[in-house]
C-alpha cells in the first residue's frame, strides 16, 4: 500500500493531495515531495493559466428516504454529484452534468464540462504529450490480469525477470515478444518463484502452473534489479 499511495502522489497535482489521500498516508510523503517532480505532465505542471483542471468529484448534501408510519427518515450520501474539487476557494459546480462521487476527472473550467485528457492536452506534443499513469491494487493473483484498466482486457501478457540475483533460480523458457501497434500490454516484472508462490495461494480451479498466464517473455540480462529490468523492458518494447 506504501508503494501505491506514494506511485499516486506522482501523478496527483499538489492542491489535490490532501483530498484524495487519507491522513495516515501523509507521512509517507514526507520524503516523496522532495524528489524531483514529473513536470512533463500537463496536469503536474505549474500552469495557473490552463483553463483545464484535474479534480475530485465531491458529495454535497444528502438525500432521504420517504416517512412511512413504521420507519423514520434516514439519510443517505449522494452516489452522483455535480460539484468537482479544483482547488479553487470553493467547489466547481459542473453544468448540466451528474457524475459518480470520489472519482477523478479532468474539468474544462470555461465549459463547467467534464472532459477526456485527450481532448483537454490534445495540443501538447512529443514528451509532453504524456499523461501519467493509473495505479490499480490487486486483491488476489488472479486480479492481476483480470481486472483491467482497458475494456477489452489485455491482448498480450508477458513476464519480465526482476530481482533474480541467483542462476538456479531459473524460469521456464518462454517465447520471446515484442510489442505491435495497439497492443494492450500487460508486463509482470518479478521474481518466478514470487509468481509461483502467489499462484499456489490462489489456488485456481483448471490452471495448472503460472506459466499458463503468459504469452511470452521479454528477455533481460540476468541479474538485474526489478526497477532496472522493467526500464529495460520498456526500452526493448519502444518504438524504435
Amino acid at each position: 500500500m506504501v508503494i501505491a499511495t506514494i506511485l499516486q502522489y506522482f501523478v496527483t497535482p499538489p492542491y489535490l493531495v490532501k483530498t484524495i489521500f487519507k491522513q495516515k498516508f501523509w507521512k509517507n510523503f514526507q520524503y516523496a515531495k522532495d524528489l524531483p517532480k514529473l513536470t512533463r505532465l500537463p496536469f503536474m505542471a505549474p500552469d495557473s493559466q490552463s483553463k483545464y483542471r484535474e479534480g475530485l468529484t465531491v458529495p454535497m448534501g444528502k438525500v432521504s428516504k420517504p416517512q412511512n408510519a413504521k420507519t423514520k427518515a434516514k439519510s443517505k450520501p449522494l452516489t452522483n454529484t455535480k460539484y468537482v474539487n479544483v482547488g479553487y476557494q470553493e467547489y466547481l459546480e459542473l453544468s448540466g452534468q451528474q457524475v459518480p462521487v470520489n472519482v477523478r476527472v479532468t474539468v474544462d473550467t470555461s465549459t463547467k464540462k467534464i472532459v477526456s485528457p485527450r481532448e483537454a492536452y490534445e495540443d501538447r506534443v512529443g514528451v509532453n504529450s504524456s499523461y501519467g499513469y493509473h495505479v490499480r491494487l490487486a486483491s488476489t493473483f488472479a486480479k492481476v490480469f483480470t481486472e483491467s484498466a482497458y475494456p477489452e482486457g489485455y491482448t498480450k501478457t508477458l513476464f519480465v525477470s526482476g530481482g533474480e540475483y541467483h542462476h538456479h533460480n531459473k524460469h521456464p523458457k518462454l517465447p520471446a515478444s515484442k510489442a505491435v501497434d495497439g497492443d494492450c500490454l500487460l508486463l509482470i516484472v518479478s521474481k518466478w518463484s514470487e509468481l509461483e508462490r502467489l499462484f499456489k495461494q490462489d489456488r485456481l480451479e483448471g490452471v495448472d502452473d503460472v506459466k499458463q498466464f503468459f504469452d511470452g517473455e521479454v528477455p533481460v540480462p540476468w541479474g538485474l534489479r526489478v526497477e532496472d529490468s522493467a526500464m529495460y523492458a520498456l526500452t526493448k518494447l519502444s518504438p524504435a
